[in-house]
């Protein structure tokens, strides 16, 4: 069996934070000073995936906002 060249010890892995998903994305635009708007979602309807807009041929679907004046906001 060979042996791991320069290898001392296992790698640390950091702590988790312990928090939510939604505060830590909460957290992750804040200290990037991003703004954030609401935006669609893909939803499974009838065993297909379509966007929450509800237009069928929606062109992206689940990656667009869901206002179309978000820009103005």
């Amino acid at each position: 069996m060979e042996e791991p060249i320069g290898v001392t010890e296992a790698a640390q892995v950091p702590q988790q934070r312990g928090e939510h998903l939604l505060d830590a994305a909460v957290r992750y635009a804040e200290e990037r000073h991003w703004d954030v708007f609401p935006g669609t979602w893909l939803e499974a309807v009838g065993g297909r995936e379509r966007c929450s807009c509800g237009d069928a041929g929606c062109a992206l679907p689940g990656a667009h906002a869901d206002r179309p004046d978000w820009a103005g906001q």
